[in-house]
C-alpha cells in the first residue's frame, strides 16, 4: 500500500507498519486519523488522533476523541478524551463526552472551572449512549482532560491518567503530578460513573504552549529523549494540519496504543508600561532573560528529561535513553502487564 515519506523517527526495534485490517462484524467504527489547524480567537490550535498499531492488527479502531471551541467570551475550551482498550465500544464515549463538553461550554451556562463541565459532560454522555446505542456506562467508559484558555491563565482537570504538558525552550513540564510506580496499561478512574474525588485541578499562569494528551502520547514523552526532542521541535511554532499529524507519525518500541495530542500557542501578554521599560534596559545591557520557574505556569520539567536532543534529520532507527515499556496496548506476541488494586485494565 504506497503511503508518503516522513522524517519522523523510528526508535528501538519496530516491525514495519503494515495497512491494517478491519475485523468482519465492526460497528461503531470511526476514522483511523483526524487532524485540526487552525486559528481560534487569539489561540493557535493543532490537534491529532492517529489510530495505534494494536487497533490496526486486531481490527478494530480509534478510540481517542478530540474537540475544542472558542466561546464568545474569547475563551477556548479543550477536551481530550481516551476510551478504554477492554471497551470495544468505548469510542463512542470517548467522541460523546468531547462533544458535550463543547455544548456545555459554548451554549450552557458560562462556567471557569473545567471539573463543572466534566460533571455535566460525564452525565449526558451515560444519557445519550444509552438513548442512541444502548450502550451501558460501562461500555462508554474513557479517561478525560478538559482545559479553559482565559486572558488571566489556562485551568486543566482531568480524570484518569490522560495528560497535559507545557512547552517552552524545548522543555516539556508535567501539568499534574505523575506516578511512575503505577502499572502500566492500568485505570484507575474514568468516566461516565467517576467519583468526585477523582477529578484532578490545576491552574496554571500564561504559559506559552499547552499540550493536552492522552497517554499513548504522554507515556512516549515521559519514556523518550527522542521523542521529546522531535515533539518540541515541531511544536515549537504553530503548524496546520497535516503537520501536526506528520508529528505524531513516529515509531517507537513499546508504543502501541492510539496517539492524541492538541497542541495551543497562547497569546504573548503585552507588557505594561514598567515591564517595558524594564525590558528594554535589559536589552540594552544584554542581560538575558530569566527562564521560567516552578511556580505554575512555568515549566516544571523532570530533570531526568535534560538528555541529548535525538538529531531529526538522520532517519531511521536510533537507540534510544529510555526504557521500552509497553505503554500502549500490548502488540501481537507480547503479554499484558497487570494493574494494580482497584485498577481497571485498558
Amino acid at each position: 500500500m504506497l503511503e508518503l515519506s516522513t522524517d519522523a523517527p523510528v526508535i528501538g526495534r519496530v516491525q514495519p507498519p503494515g495497512s491494517g485490517q478491519v475485523s468482519a462484524g465492526g460497528v461503531l467504527r470511526t476514522p483511523s486519523v483526524a487532524l485540526d489547524g487552525l486559528v481560534a480567537g487569539r489561540y493557535q490550535v493543532a490537534g491529532a488522533s492517529v489510530v495505534g498499531r494494536s487497533h490496526l492488527v486486531a481490527g478494530s479502531c480509534r478510540q481517542d476523541a478530540y474537540a475544542f471551541g472558542l466561546g464568545e467570551d474569547g475563551r477556548l475550551h479543550v477536551a481530550v478524551a481516551d476510551g478504554l482498550g477492554s471497551r470495544p465500544t468505548s469510542q463512542v464515549g470517548a467522541a460523546l463526552f468531547c462533544q458535550a463538553v463543547m455544548r456545555q461550554a459554548l451554549h450552557g451556562p458560562q462556567t471557569t472551572d473545567p471539573r463543572r463541565l466534566i460533571e455535566v459532560a460525564a452525565a449526558r454522555t451515560a444519557e445519550q449512549g444509552l438513548a442512541a446505542y444502548g450502550l451501558a456506562e460501562r461500555d462508554l467508559r474513557c479517561t478525560v482532560v478538559v482545559a479553559i484558555f482565559a486572558d488571566d491563565g489556562v485551568t486543566v482537570a482531568r480524570v484518569g491518567d490522560t495528560s497535559a504538558f507545557t512547552l517552552h525552550g524545548g522543555e516539556f513540564g508535567e501539568v499534574f503530578d505523575y506516578d511512575d510506580t503505577e502499572a502500566v496499561n492500568s485505570v484507575s478512574a474514568s468516566v461516565p460513573g467517576h467519583r468526585p474525588d477523582a477529578v484532578e485541578l490545576v491552574r496554571l499562569g500564561r504559559p506559552q504552549v499547552v499540550v493536552l494528551a492522552t497517554d499513548g502520547v504522554a507515556m512516549d514523552l515521559r519514556n523518550s529523549a527522542g521523542l521529546r526532542g522531535w515533539l518540541a521541535e515541531r511544536w515549537a511554532v504553530p503548524v496546520g494540519p497535516y503537520a501536526m499529524g506528520d508529528s505524531l507519525r513516529y515509531r517507537r518500541q513499546g508504543s502501541f496504543d492510539d496517539l492524541t495530542a492538541v497542541v495551543v500557542w497562547c497569546p504573548t501578554p503585552e507588557p505594561q508600561p514598567e515591564q517595558a521599560a524594564e525590558q528594554t534596559a535589559e536589552q540594552t545591557a544584554a542581560v538575558p532573560a530569566a527562564g521560567p520557574g516552578p511556580d505554575l505556569g512555568g515549566d516544571v520539567a523532570d530533570p531526568g528529561w535534560n538528555d541529548s536532543i535525538w538529531d531529526v534529520g538522520r532517519p531511521g532507527p536510533v537507540e534510544d535513553t529510555g526504557p521500552a515499556e509497553a505503554d500502549g496496548e500490548p502488540g501481537p506476541g507480547e503479554s499484558q502487564p497487570s494493574g494494580g488494586a482497584g485498577a481497571e485494565q485498558r
